[in-house]
């Protein structure tokens, strides 16, 4: 009892230490999933919650989440985030596969096919 009451009392403390200069506070949990919490306006606190040691996960003065001291296998800093980073879009060219209303690829070549309705770049277009 006495260790693990040392190891959240440290990690109280490394996270007043360090919220101002990382970003995110990080749990991995046993089951390899993280658990992500921006550091900024954030407060840990250790209690007895239905008789299982957890730590109470508190931001801007509210509860926010519980997580069971037993399922935490790392917690650390980071300034990067996780999750998408970007999207990117690619270009369309008039040289993309053209379709008929049938899905069949009819080539990319629109001076090559017979008239009627098409499809490119999930357009509609009409030869006459």
């Amino acid at each position: 009892m006495k260790k693990l009451l040392f190891t959240a009392l440290l990690a109280l403390i490394a996270l007043t230490v360090n919220a101002e200069t990382y970003k995110y506070l990080i749990f991995t949990m046993t089951d390899g999933t993280e658990k992500s919490y921006e550091t900024s306006g954030l407060k840990l606190t250790y209690a007895t919650v239905d008789g299982t040691e957890s730590i109470l996960v508190w931001i801007d003065g509210a509860t926010t989440d519980t997580i069971t001291y037993a399922d935490v296998t790392n917690m650390y800093f980071s300034n990067e985030t996780t999750g998408i980073d970007g999207v990117t879009i690619d270009e369309m060219g008039e040289n993309d596969v053209i379709y008929d209303l049938n899905g069949r690829a009819m080539g990319t070549d629109s001076n090559a096919l017979p008239k009627g309705v098409y499809i490119r770049n999930g357009k509609r277009f009409i030869l006459k």
